[in-house]
């Protein structure tokens, strides 16, 4: 459904809003392995929008339940980290393809 709605958006085929965006992808799952292949299958369809896909495998988080608070707040630390040095990477993918 999101591969259809990323397809949709990014109409008319070449002159796609997302060609030369910065992206990055994340998720989480209740499984072990996260999202990695949903992300795999998601790096796919943005590659092909022409959107800037940042050179990153991604962030996997998962057992969710595990990781998150009742409120929905994260409260797992070492994932924590890792995703503040993923957004840091990501702000810098940012201003490097702003630079270009």
């Amino acid at each position: 459904m999101l591969q259809n709605a990323i397809d949709w958006a990014s109409r008319p085929g070449l002159k796609s809003p997302l060609a030369g965006k910065p992206v990055a992808i994340m998720g989480t799952s209740v499984g072990v392995a996260g999202t990695a292949r949903a992300q795999q299958q998601l790096k796919l369809v943005l590659m092909s929008t022409l959107a800037l896909v940042m050179p990153h495998p991604g962030v996997l988080v998962g057992q969710a339940p595990e990781k998150f608070d009742a409120s929905g707040a994260l409260s797992h630390e070492p994932t924590r980290l890792f995703l503040v040095a993923f957004l840091n990477d990501l702000e810098a993918w940012v201003r490097r393809v702003r630079q270009s």
